[in-house]
């Protein structure tokens, strides 16, 4: 199910900085509760996540595991682009959302 993927301000109205439709993380994400995946396996397909600056480091070890031998281009290219959005947000102090649906 894809998943929409924003950089938003940490302010009152969160003005959306970059936004991301559609981004196709199924199967790429750990299930929920899942050990070791304390913070993506809280990514809630069906509603909002979000991650703040502070959180993204943790949130960047976690995302590295993600990395297989066996993924196609297209799915490793969907992870390079969600990492380089965390760490857009992390550098900016900005808030890494993903809008389930």
């Amino acid at each position: 199910m894809p998943i929409n993927v924003l950089l938003i301000e940490s302010t009152l109205h969160g003005t959306v900085v970059e936004y991301h439709p559609d981004v196709d993380l199924l199967g790429l994400l750990p299930e929920p509760g899942r050990e070791g995946f304390i913070h993506l396996s809280a990514v809630d397909q069906y509603a909002d996540t979000f991650f703040n600056y502070i959180q993204i480091d943790r949130l960047l070890e976690e995302w590295s595991q993600l990395y297989r031998p066996n993924l196609s281009e297209n799915e490793r290219m969907t992870l390079q682009e969600v990492e380089r959005l965390a760490r857009r947000a992390r550098d900016e102090r900005l808030i890494l959302k993903f809008v389930g649906d």
